[in-house]
């Protein structure tokens, strides 16, 4: 993990897809519970929102903010797929 950089070339990685779906809920207007530059992130959603994602993706309820909003948890890896954050990128666009 250590030679030629492999442990910070996959920390990286993962930090960059994180960024992509953190942008994306920007690009909405989603605010997050904690302003994060890592791999984790932490959207506060509507109820109806996070009902939309669910049908598709898996999160972390991570605290509820009030009656109508929570924020969850993201969390990308160095195995997370391009793919499968694109797609999310996807459905976050589409979000009321």
């Amino acid at each position: 993990m250590l030679r030629d950089d492999l442990y910070f070339d996959l920390a990286r990685y993962a930090n960059e897809q994180a960024m992509k779906l953190k942008q994306a809920f920007s690009d909405k207007g989603i605010l997050f519970w904690e302003d994060t530059t890592t791999n984790q992130i932490f959207p506060i959603l509507s109820n109806t929102q996070i009902t939309q994602l669910s049908q598709s993706f898996d999160f972390h309820h991570w605290r509820k903010i009030d009656e109508g909003h929570s924020a969850i948890r993201l969390i990308t890896s160095w195995a997370t797929p391009n793919e499968n954050v694109m797609a999310l990128v996807g459905e976050i666009g589409k979000l009321d």
